[in-house]
């Protein structure tokens, strides 16, 4: 959420204060919000009722399979020469990370393609252990595209693959076209 000073401390603390918050809230706070640092300063928050929490922050790695936005190892099989981006450099995207993981908050990566996960998989991997946080349950979110190698690391290091089944219906018309027959395979890779 940006501008989460506004939002969080008025709307939300009242309401639970009130009792009047019908649901949990869980607020990821957004590196791209120009406070983010100052919030992950305060520390994490969790509120008497426990139905009101910020503990974890929102990075965007790459963009959207859809779009090829998705930043792939291989050019985009319907689009040559095309490999997706990043929304961030490498050094940014570790030092985002890193911050976010010192502070003892949840770092919730957003990556679709494969080297974008392949990128913050090895950045969670070494954070991590030089963090001491994997309490923390940090979580890529979509993962969505990955190399049947990086697949495994999830369960080994503890990170959370915060996938959305709806992704593979809503992509299925175009998905094996931007992948091919080959990388489809790891993607949308569930039991």
């Amino acid at each position: 959420i940006r501008n989460i000073e506004k939002l969080f401390k008025p709307k939300y603390k009242n309401l639970d204060a009130k009792g009047k918050l019908p649901i949990r809230i869980n607020v990821m706070v957004d590196v791209l919000d120009p406070n983010w640092q100052q919030v992950l300063k305060q520390g994490t928050y969790e509120s008497k009722s426990q139905k009101l929490a910020i503990n974890s922050v929102k990075i965007s790695a790459d963009g959207a399979l859809g779009s090829r936005g998705a930043a792939l190892i291989e050019a985009y099989s319907d689009k040559p020469n095309h490999f997706g981006l990043m929304l961030h450099d490498e050094k940014k995207l570790h030092q985002l990370i890193k911050t976010t993981m010192e502070a003892g908050f949840q770092a919730n990566t957003h990556a679709i393609g494969d080297s974008a996960n392949h990128i913050v998989l090895d950045d969670y991997i070494a954070l991590i252990e030089e963090t001491k946080s994997r309490k923390q349950r940090h979580r890529i979110e979509h993962a969505q595209v990955l190399t049947t190698d990086d697949l495994h690391k999830f369960s080994k290091y503890g990170i959370i693959a915060s996938m959305q089944a709806t992704h593979a219906t809503s992509d299925k018309n175009m998905a094996e076209t931007r992948l091919g027959s080959e990388r489809i395979k790891g993607a949308y890779a569930w039991k």
